[in-house]
């Protein structure tokens, strides 16, 4: 501001500090009134400077928070949480129920090269196991084993496979499905995985997957133990397992599958495919809603639950898709383990 007494006009000033604080200087120069008209310019140009000075403290204030802390326009984007775009490490497995949504497409998508024996589509004519074996057996990068305490079931070959009708399926699938099944194959446990993929026309690395989760590849493996005697096979007593093999078939639901299915890994697979075929090619009997032709994930859960696209299967198909998209098989077989 300015005054002007008698003797003469005081003109305090407007500054800043170091910090940006503004301050009001406490005196300013003493001028004699003689000089008046040089004050009045002087007061002018001052009174700019004033105002200019003003304006840029308060401009300073709004850009920075206390302590140097940055301003808004530094800060998070509005909505985004401290660890928005960061997921779970990839070697967890996905919470159930929160997999990838069911329109997630083809497992045909899955291959890049000759040797993924991808998926046939419904109506396919389907390759012999003898075609089957001599493609798989041709082919090298899967003769490593990673579970050799699967060998003897690995070789285990039956000399005669008869299979009962199969209820709650077509005469069509009983013709020419289940009459196909006979565990006719040796090899090493993907090599086994692939020959029976082949020949009920599946996705060999769908089928792998099936398998980490079921069992994590190994043939020994028995789950779902039941305390009826009546359940109870191979002299087994209460509680006793009813599930067998890599594919864990469940003999109280399928029938002539034990006890080969724990006895031959490759009759557990064909099993398995033969299973796994019927229902892509919508030849199962009981299943209602929308069951229809040519949907292998909902038949991958109805494997698991024995519905169609229940909240069971569901969370089941999201834990096999998360083994499709991660394949923990090519670490084992590059480390022999």
């Amino acid at each position: 501001m300015v005054s002007i007494p008698e003797s003469g006009v005081e003109v305090a000033g407007v500054g800043a500090d170091r910090g940006g604080r503004c301050f009001a200087a406490a005196h300013g120069a003493s001028v004699k009134a003689s000089s008046l008209p040089r004050v009045a310019r002087v007061w002018s140009l001052g009174l700019l400077v004033f105002v200019l000075l003003a304006a840029a403290c308060t401009a300073t204030g709004q850009g920075q928070g206390p302590s140097g802390s940055p301003g808004q326009q530094q800060g998070s984007a509005e909505g985004r949480g401290p660890w928005e775009g960061h997921g779970p490490p990839e070697d967890h497995r996905p919470p159930e129920g929160q997999g990838p949504p069911e329109g997630r497409g083809s497992p045909e998508s899955h291959g890049d090269n000759e040797h993924d024996f991808g998926m046939l589509p419904v109506g396919a004519h389907l390759p012999s196991g003898q075609e089957c074996a001599a493609r798989v057996q041709h082919d090298q990068h899967d003769q490593v084993e990673p579970r050799p305490e699967n060998t003897a079931a690995n070789q285990f070959v039956a000399d005669r496979v008869s299979m009962p009708t199969w209820t709650d399926f077509t005469a069509q699938a009983n013709q020419e499905l289940v009459s196909r099944i006979d565990g006719h194959f040796s090899g090493t446990t993907e090599q086994i995985l692939t020959w029976g993929a082949c020949k009920w026309g599946l996705n060999a690395d769908v089928l792998k997957a099936v398998a980490v989760q079921e069992s994590d590849w190994r043939q020994s493996t028995v789950s779902d133990e039941s305390n009826d005697p009546q359940d109870c096979v191979g002299g087994a007593t209460p509680p006793c397992p009813t599930s067998f093999g890599i594919m864990q078939l469940k003999h109280t639901y399928l029938p002539g599958s034990y006890p080969l299915s724990a006895q031959s890994t490759a009759f557990n697979v064909d099993y398995y495919g033969a299973r796994i075929r019927a229902c892509y090619e919508g030849w199962i009997t009981y299943l209602h809603n929308d069951y229809h032709p040519g949907d292998i994930w909902a038949c991958v859960g109805w494997h698991w639950s024995g519905h169609w696209k229940d909240a069971g299967a569901k969370r089941y198909v999201d834990r096999v898709h998360h083994y499709l998209d991660s394949k923990p098989w090519t670490d084992w077989t590059h480390q022999g383990r």
